[in-house]
């Protein structure tokens, strides 16, 4: 995805008990964080 000419990862969804910050501070790569970003459901 390119925003204003950089090219950034747009964060959809989450691991459980990880928070955007914590994925924010973990990725070196620009991100994009429209809004709230659910925590993605995994398994039953």
């Amino acid at each position: 995805m390119l925003q204003d000419g950089k090219q950034m990862i747009a964060l959809r969804e989450r691991a459980p008990g990880v928070s955007v910050d914590q994925i924010m501070a973990a990725t070196a790569a620009p991100l994009l964080v429209a809004g709230a970003v659910p925590e993605m459901r995994l398994g039953r």
